[in-house]
C-alpha cells in the first residue's frame, strides 16, 4: 500500500523546468565516469518531449536502468527526480491505452509473460496458504511480451543460491477499465518480433497459482485487476484529514513521515520551510511535522521550537475557516508537544 501511495503522490506532482533539471542533476552524478550515458543525458536534455516517454524508456539507456535502480533499492529520493518522467510516461500509457482500447475486441482476454528472478523467500510468501487471494505489486513499468518463448528467453539460468527463475504468466481482462494502471501494446521494439507489451507502474495482479516445473522454472500465473480505486479512496482520505492546501512536496513529506522515514521527512519538510510564502496556511503544519519528527529522532530543543511555531500559527485569529478541521490540527500540535515533555520527564508541563 505504501508504495502504491507514492505512486499517486509523484504522479499528482506538478511537472515544472526543475523537476527535469532535478533529474538531469541526478543522472550526470549516477553516470559520471561512463560518457556514452553522458552523451545519452544530453541528447535527452535537448530532445526529449512528453510524447516520446515510451521510446525513451523502453530503450535499453540510463533512464531504464537508473529508475529501475531507484524503485528495486526502494530509493525515494532518486524516484522524487523522476517524478516529472513518472507523470509522462504514465500519462502517455494510458493515452495511448485508451486509443488502443477503442480498436481492440472487448471480449478478448490478452496474455502476456515475463520471464524474471525472485528470491527464495519470496516465493515461500507466495507458497504460503491464506484464506484470501494474495495480491501482487509491480513497483516500476514493467516490460512483458505477448509470446511466451519471447519472455523464456529472460528466464535467467545464472542464480545465485538464494535465488530461483520465473515465468510470469499474466491475463488481462478486456472487459476491466484499466485506464487507471494502462497498459500498451507497443507497435514497435528495438527487440524485432518480442511483440512487448509495457505495464504502468503500480500495477496490481491476483495470484492464481504457482508450481515448479521439471526443469525448476517457478511458473506464477498472475490475473491483473483494478485495485486503483481502493488506493485512490485512502490516499483521498489522508489528503483531506491531513493536508490544508493541495501542496504535492507537502504530500511526499508527510508520506514520508508517516512511513517512519524521519530524516527524508526532515529533509523535505526542511526545503519546504525555504520555499513557501511566509504566510502560507501549509506553515503551520510542516512545523507540526518538523517537531513531531525531531521528538522521534530524540531531537527535544528542535522539536519544542518546531510545535511552539506551529502552536502560534494555529492560533492566530482567522488561521483557518474550517473550525472542525482547526481544532484537530491545534489538537495534534499540543500532544506532539506533550510527548516531548513526556521524553524529557517533564510531567508536570504535560
Amino acid at each position: 500500500m505504501w508504495f502504491q501511495l507514492l505512486v499517486q503522490v509523484l504522479l499528482r506532482m506538478p511537472v515544472t523546468a526543475r523537476s527535469k533539471d532535478d533529474l538531469l542533476q541526478q543522472s550526470f552524478l549516477a553516470y559520471k565516469k561512463d560518457v556514452s550515458a553522458q552523451n545519452d543525458i544530453h541528447l535527452f536534455n535537448r530532445t526529449y518531449w512528453p510524447t516520446d516517454a515510451i521510446d525513451w524508456y523502453t530503450k535499453d539507456k540510463f533512464l531504464f536502468r537508473l529508475f529501475n535502480q531507484a524503485c528495486r533499492t526502494d530509493d525515494i529520493d532518486l524516484l522524487f527526480s523522476f517524478r516529472f518522467f513518472i507523470h509522462d510516461l504514465h500519462h502517455k500509457l494510458k493515452e495511448t491505452y485508451c486509443e488502443q482500447q477503442l480498436k481492440r475486441n472487448q471480449q478478448q482476454t490478452i496474455m502476456v509473460y515475463r520471464g524474471t528472478i525472485m528470491s527464495k523467500d519470496e516465493i515461500q510468501m507466495l507458497l504460503a496458504p491464506t484464506s484470501e487471494k494474495k495480491l501482487i505489486w509491480f513497483t516500476t513499468f514493467v516490460s512483458t511480451s505477448l509470446k511466451k518463448v519471447a519472455a523464456e528467453k529472460f528466464v535467467c539460468k545464472s542464480l545465485t543460491n538464494d535465488q530461483v527463475s520465473v515465468l510470469e504468466e499474466i491475463h488481462i481482462d478486456n472487459k476491466t477499465d484499466m485506464s487507471s494502471v494502462p497498459f500498451v501494446i507497443l507497435s514497435e521494439s528495438d527487440e524485432e518480433g518480442e511483440n512487448e507489451v509495457l505495464l504502468s507502474i503500480g500495477s496490481v495482479f491476483e495470484l492464481e497459482s504457482i508450481n515448479e516445473t521439471d526443469e525448476h522454472i517457478w511458473e506464477i500465473k498472475l490475473h491483473m485487476v483494478n485495485y486503483e480505486d481502493r488506493i485512490r479512496s485512502g490516499l483521498r482520505t489522508w489528503l483531506e484529514e491531513d493536508i490544508e492546501e493541495e501542496t504535492s512536496l507537502i504530500t511526499l513529506s508527510d508520506f514520508l513521515l508517516q512511513r517512519g522515514d524521519f530524516n527524508k521527512s526532515e529533509k523535505y519538510h526542511q526545503i519546504l520551510l525555504k520555499e513557501l510564502p511566509s504566510n502560507s496556511v501549509d506553515l503551520a503544519l510542516i512545523h507540526n511535522n518538523l517537531g513531531y519528527t525531531y521528538q522521534k529522532m530524540n531531537k527535544f530543543p528542535d522539536a519544542m521550537d518546531h510545535l511552539n511555531k506551529s502552536i502560534d500559527l494555529y492560533l492566530k485569529p482567522n488561521a483557518y475557516q474550517h473550525i472542525n478541521r482547526f481544532n484537530r490540527k491545534l489538537a495534534s500540535a499540543y500532544n506532539n508537544k506533550g510527548l516531548v515533555h513526556s521524553d524529557l520527564g517533564e510531567f508536570r508541563s504535560t
